[in-house]
């Protein structure tokens, strides 16, 4: 597989303090990467430096052959890059279907909720909500969504940009059983289609099921990368991760 994105000894820095330090790895087409590591060990600011919100203090970031030291956050659907955070951005006072109406990759998303959508976007954002199981609450406002249901009308709108790479971060937190299911399979699906998905879990029985490869991070840096079966043997991710 190709890598379509390449981190070059990338590190963040604050007053001083490396948060991130010379991290490198590829993240490849037709693959699921997890970032793992115990809380507060650099995987969210990890994501905020791929998306945008966190600017680079060292290395590069190679996107589909083109190096950038500065990412912004506007010219990520240009980049093919959706981003699910952990915290909801839903419009809690719109409804579901108008959350999906509202990201819409030919229009301003502003402008867009004072035109009249057309059929070809409504059949789509039909679709999508169907394959997550939420059509039939299409009309009603989001904040009255389960916490599962807020989640996955979230990847419902990063997925309906048609994104070639899609990062998570805890995706799976918070939902059912049959929830957590539903989403097993819907990534192995795009997968198989060859998006690249990067996946911050904590469940390791999840990353197991999903993640070709592992990235693991301890204090900013990584202590071991690879493929996931194997990196989940190695001794020191074992009593670093207390699996």
């Amino acid at each position: 597989m190709n890598a379509i994105i390449a981190l070059k000894k990338i590190a963040k820095e604050y007053d001083g303090i490396k948060v991130l330090k010379d991290v490198t790895f590829d993240i490849k087409e037709g693959e699921i990467t997890a970032i793992i590591g115990t809380n507060g060990s650099g995987k969210t600011t990890l994501l905020d430096m791929l998306t945008g919100l966190l600017q680079l203090s060292e290395g590069r970031i190679v996107i589909k052959g083109d190096s950038k030291n500065a990412l912004s956050i506007k010219n990520l659907y240009k980049l093919g890059i959706a981003r699910v955070f952990q915290e909801s951005k839903l419009s809690g006072q719109m409804t579901v279907l108008d959350n999906i109406l509202l990201v819409n990759r030919i229009r301003n998303p502003i402008t867009s909720l004072f035109l009249k959508h057309d059929k070809e976007k409504y059949d789509e954002a039909e679709m999508i909500l169907k394959i997550f199981g939420i059509w039939d609450k299409r009309n009603i406002l989001a904040l009255r969504l389960s916490y599962g249901q807020r989640k996955l009308l979230e990847i419902a709108r990063a997925l309906i940009m048609n994104p070639e790479i899609l990062l998570l971060d805890e995706p799976f937190a918070g939902l059912s059983k049959v929830m957590s299911r539903k989403l097993i399979i819907i990534l192995q699906q795009l997968k198989s289609a060859g998006r690249a998905i990067v996946l911050v879990e904590h469940d390791l029985n999840i990353i197991t099921k999903l993640a070709d490869n592992s990235v693991v991070l301890e204090n900013g840096e990584i202590i071991a990368r690879g493929q996931t079966k194997q990196i989940l043997n190695i001794k020191k991710v074992k009593e670093s991760y207390v699996i």
